[in-house]
C-alpha cells in the first residue's frame, strides 16, 4: 500500500504575496486570505525560550523579527522556531569543532563530522515546519 501525504498548503497572503506562483484564481486567494485574517492567532508571545543557548536566541531574535514583520509566525511556532535555532546553534558548534580539530581524530573520522550531519538534516526538517 502506498500513502501519498500532500504537501501543506500555503496561506493565501504568502501565496500574493509571491505574486501567485501556482497561477490560482486571485479573487479566490483574496477571499481565502480574508477569511485566514479572522482565524489569526496571536504573536504577542514569540519571544525565545530560556533553554535556548546564546546563539540560538540570537538566531531566534533575528528571525523572528523578520517572520514578523510579514506575518507568518505567531505564538504557535514558538517551539518550531526555537527548535530550528537550538539545532542551528549545534550546527554552528560542531563546525567550529571541527575546523579547530580536522576532519581525522588520529585515523578515524572526526565524530563531530556526523553531528554536523545530523543537525544540518535536523535544521531542514524543522524550517519546512516553520
Amino acid at each position: 500500500m502506498v500513502i501519498i501525504c500532500r504537501r501543506q498548503q500555503k496561506n493565501a497572503r504568502l501565496q500574493l504575496l509571491q505574486g501567485n506562483p501556482a497561477k490560482k484564481n486571485t479573487n479566490e486567494l483574496k477571499r481565502r486570505a480574508e477569511k485566514e485574517e479572522k482565524m489569526k492567532m496571536s504573536a504577542a508571545h514569540v519571544t525565545p525560550p530560556s533553554w535556548l543557548d546564546e546563539t540560538a536566541k540570537k538566531e531566534f531574535k533575528r528571525l523572528a523579527k523578520l517572520l514578523l514583520s510579514v506575518e507568518l509566525i505567531n505564538d504557535a511556532d514558538v517551539e518550531h522556531l526555537a527548535l530550528y535555532c537550538d539545532a542551528y546553534s549545534q550546527y554552528l558548534s560542531y563546525k567550529q569543532q571541527i575546523q579547530e580539530n580536522g576532519l581525522w581524530v588520529g585515523d578515524r573520522p572526526n565524530p563531530f563530522i556526523f553531528a554536523h550531519e545530523r543537525c544540518s538534516n535536523a535544521n531542514a526538517i524543522f524550517l519546512d515546519l516553520i
